[in-house]
C-alpha cells in the first residue's frame, strides 16, 4: 500500500477535474489516498466530498495554500505526489521536492493552454526537468505538443484516461436517414477554445437545406448565464443551452452527433469517450488522437470550419448500415483497449520506478 498525495490547483469543473476524482478513488481501493486542493471545489465539491476521500480543500491565497500544503506533506509523508494540472506542477513540485517526497508526478493533459506565457512555459519545463520524476500525457498528441516545448522526452510517459464506469448498457444507435433533425452536441464548460462558435461557423457554410435539418444542443455548467452564450445566441442556428450535470447519459441519448471540435486544446477527452460509450456519432479536432479509436473517428484540422462543415456533410451522407457497425465496432474496441485494471497497473508502475 503506498501514501499517494494528489495536488489539483484548478477550480473548475472539467474533464481534468473528473479524471483526477476517477483516478484517486479507483487507486484508494488498495493505497491511502489524500487529494489537497488550491481553491474551492466549486460546482464539484459534493462530488469530493462523497468520494469520501482525505480531502483539504485551501480557499486562501497561494502563498497560505502552500503553506498549508507543506504543512500536510510534512505530516502525512507521502511517498507519492501526483501534481495535477499545470499551477500545481510548479507550486506543489516545488514544495514535495523541497520536503523530499520520494516520487513526483506531473501531468500533460492539453495541446496548448489559455494564457500561457513564456515565463510560465520555462517555469514548467523546469519543474518536468528537475523536479518531477516523471510526466504523465494522457494523449500522444499531448506528449508530443510537450516535448516540443522543451519537456525532456526521457521522463514523459504516455497513460490514456480512464473510462467512466456509469454507462453500463448500450444505447441504440442514431438513424440519420430517418430524422428531419439531427442534433449536435457539445459537452464542455463555457469557455472560447472549445469550439461551440467554430461549429456555428461550419454549420452556415452548409448549403441551406442541411441547415435546415441540424440542431445543436450545449451543455455545460453554468453556460446559458456565461458570455459565451451571448455570442452564441447571436446564430442564426436552433441551438439549445442547458445547464450542466454530472450524469450525462441521458443527454448523450438525446443527440445524434457529437462534436469535441476544440479548435485551441484539447487532449483526452471524456466527454468523446462518453459518447462513443453512449454508441453515439462523433466528429473531432485533430487535438485529439482521433486515430487510436477503431475505426477511427471523423475528424478535421482544428479551427478549420470549411473541413468540419465537410465532416458533417459525410456523415449525413453515410447509409445506416454504414453508421451502425462502425459506431457498434468503436464503442466495442474502446471498451477493450481502455482496460481499466491495465490503466491503472500502468500508474502503479510509475510508483515503484525512480528516474
Amino acid at each position: 500500500m503506498k501514501k499517494i498525495l494528489f495536488v489539483c490547483a484548478s477550480k473548475q469543473v472539467g474533464g481534468a477535474e473528473k479524471q483526477l476524482l476517477l483516478l484517486a478513488k479507483e487507486l484508494s481501493k488498495n493505497n491511502s489516498v489524500a487529494i489537497f486542493l488550491f481553491g474551492k471545489a466549486g460546482s464539484m465539491e459534493s462530488q469530493f466530498i462523497d468520494s469520501k476521500l482525505n480531502l483539504e480543500v485551501h480557499s486562501g491565497s497561494k502563498l497560505t495554500a502552500a503553506i498549508s500544503l507543506a504543512k500536510k506533506i510534512m505530516c502525512d509523508r507521502p511517498q507519492v505526489q501526483v501534481n495535477w494540472l499545470y499551477e500545481a506542477d510548479i507550486i506543489g513540485g516545488i514544495i514535495g521536492k523541497l520536503l523530499g517526497v520520494p516520487i513526483l508526478v506531473n501531468s500533460a493533459r492539453n495541446t496548448d493552454w489559455p494564457g500561457s506565457t513564456r515565463i510560465r512555459k520555462s517555469l514548467l519545463r523546469l519543474s518536468a526537468t528537475f523536479i518531477a520524476t516523471h510526466v504523465v500525457a494522457n494523449s500522444q498528441r499531448a506528449l508530443k505538443w510537450h516535448v516540443s516545448i522543451g519537456y525532456p522526452l526521457r521522463k514523459m510517459i504516455f497513460i490514456p484516461n480512464l473510462l467512466s464506469q456509469s454507462q453500463v448498457l448500450p444505447k441504440n444507435v442514431p438513424n440519420l436517414e430517418s430524422k428531419n433533425i439531427i442534433r449536435l452536441g457539445i459537452a464542455s464548460r463555457p469557455v472560447s477554445g472549445k469550439g461551440h462558435l467554430l461549429l456555428l461557423d461550419a454549420i452556415l457554410q452548409l448549403p441551406l437545406e442541411m441547415q435546415n435539418r441540424l440542431s445543436c444542443t450545449f451543455i455545460g455548467f453554468d453556460l446559458p448565464k456565461s458570455e459565451l452564450a451571448s455570442e452564441i445566441k447571436r446564430y442564426p442556428v436552433s441551438i439549445e443551452l442547458l445547464d450542466g450535470k454530472y450524469d450525462l447519459a441521458d443527454w448523450f441519448e438525446s443527440i445524434d452527433i457529437y462534436c469535441g471540435v476544440s479548435d485551441s486544446w484539447e487532449s483526452d477527452s471524456n466527454s468523446i469517450n462518453e459518447a462513443i460509450l453512449n454508441n453515439r456519432l462523433v466528429i473531432a479536432s485533430d487535438l485529439i488522437d482521433c486515430d487510436s479509436y477503431s475505426p477511427p473517428i471523423n475528424s478535421f484540422e482544428s479551427g478549420n470550419s470549411e473541413e468540419l462543415g465537410n465532416q458533417l456533410k459525410i456523415l449525413m451522407g453515410q447509409s445506416q448500415a454504414s453508421i451502425s457497425e462502425a459506431v457498434l465496432s468503436r464503442r466495442s474496441n474502446l471498451s477493450s483497449s481502455r482496460n481499466p485494471k491495465h490503466i491503472l497497473n500502468r500508474w502503479k508502475d510509475l510508483f515503484d520506478v525512480r528516474d
